[in-house]
């Protein structure tokens, strides 16, 4: 497991010339809101990075993160990244099949019981879908 709780949430500021060492996994991010980072990753790859870039993590491991200048940064880890429309869609489809199977039992509980008393089902108990 990933130990990001330093930079969830909130912008983590680095003065000059200091060092952050952090475990990133593979897809996180680093993003640099003010001034210029330098950062080693753990297959030894060096990236600058200057206010308002951002580098993609393409090695699971330690990240040195060192400050050439006084900044604020931000390690956003894989897991927040936005829901494409898609993922989403599929993710309402997936909710409206575990929500509605119980009601579909209800109504099939509701039927045979209203058959057994001869009794229609009522409109209500209906499932539209």
């Amino acid at each position: 497991m990933t130990i990001l709780h330093d930079f969830i949430e909130y912008e983590q500021e680095l003065a000059w010339h200091h060092l952050r060492s952090v475990n990133a996994d593979l897809g996180d991010r680093i993003h640099c809101h003010e001034g210029q980072l330098w950062i080693t990753d753990a297959a030894g790859n060096d990236v600058l990075l200057s206010a308002g870039q951002s580098h993609r993590i393409s090695h699971r491991g330690r990240v040195v993160i060192e400050a050439l200048s006084a900044a604020r940064l931000q390690l956003l880890p894989r897991r927040t990244a936005r829901l494409t429309m898609s993922s989403m869609r599929c993710l309402l489809q997936q909710a409206r099949r575990v929500i509605h199977r119980p009601g579909q039992q209800l109504i099939a509980w509701w039927r045979r019981r209203s058959h057994h008393r001869g009794n229609a089902a009522p409109a209500s108990a209906i499932c539209p879908h």
